[in-house]
């Protein structure tokens, strides 16, 4: 018992500073008028007053990436994860911390370098999935599944980089490929997993979905009450991993 109370306090108070740290950073003067902005930059797409002067120039949205931080280090701790699924519990916990402070980077900067490194954190994630999900059906070998996970990587960094509009497609359809490849384990191998932590997962993600498209096409920037929604989809979607990484927890 105590062990495991160890291994739960140490990435609290590890991401407590964490936190601790990017509060304080992100009111130090900073400018980024050295670097080319985002069209957020531009229009201000995420309803929070741009502080032009400070290193995050919108400082509540940036923040709000720390649910991805403190899901990512439980999860890269939790207590005592079979050999088989050591390698899930390493790497979605480095991918959620990898998305987190990337997404802190560009609603810290509104630039363009900012919202590649966003999306690519976003894509690590769902590769993350899709890949684990792949490797579940125990068809290939580690090292092919390493390889093309490598490989789909850099075309989704060359897409972010020459066709950044192609992103939600190619979001989704990582997505689409992670759950079919879901049922294709279900069928196939028939494994015994708790149901309860992949409904609470599809119902996180799917509040995350709708804040998101809620935020974007139906509500405008009001000057007088900004509502930075976005902050939604920090917090849910990061909650969506971590009941995912305990549905395949669940897995016997």
């Amino acid at each position: 018992m105590s062990h495991i109370n160890y291994l739960i306090w140490r990435p609290t108070l590890l991401f407590l500073s964490i936190a601790a740290g990017l509060i304080l950073i992100a009111r130090l003067p900073f400018s980024w008028d050295a670097w080319q902005p985002d069209e957020c930059r531009l229009r201000n797409c995420f309803c929070e007053p741009i502080h032009a002067d400070q290193l995050a120039l919108q400082p509540f949205t940036a923040l709000s990436d720390l649910p991805y931080i403190l899901c990512g280090l439980l999860i890269f701790n939790a207590p005592g994860a079979p050999a088989k699924r050591r390698l899930l519990q390493r790497a979605l916990g480095a991918v959620l911390l990898i998305a987190g402070f990337f997404s802190f980077f560009y609603h810290a900067s509104l630039t363009a370098a900012g919202a590649w490194f966003d999306l690519m954190g976003v894509y690590l994630i769902s590769e993350t999935l899709l890949f684990y999900n792949l490797s579940r059906l125990q068809v290939f070998s580690r090292k092919v599944i390493t390889t093309s996970f490598v490989v789909i990587l850099i075309f989704l960094g060359i897409q972010m980089a020459l066709a950044p509009g192609l992103q939600q497609i190619c979001f989704i359809g990582l997505l689409v490929g992670a759950g079919c490849l879901e049922i294709a384990v279900r069928r196939i191998r028939q494994p015994s997993l708790d149901d309860r932590w992949m409904l609470a997962a599809l119902t996180s993600f799917a509040l995350s979905g709708f804040i998101w498209v809620f935020s974007e096409r139906v509500v405008s920037c009001n000057p007088a009450f900004p509502i930075p929604w976005l902050a939604g989809w920090h917090l849910f979607s990061a909650l969506a991993a971590g009941f995912l990484y305990m549905y395949y927890a669940s897995e016997r």
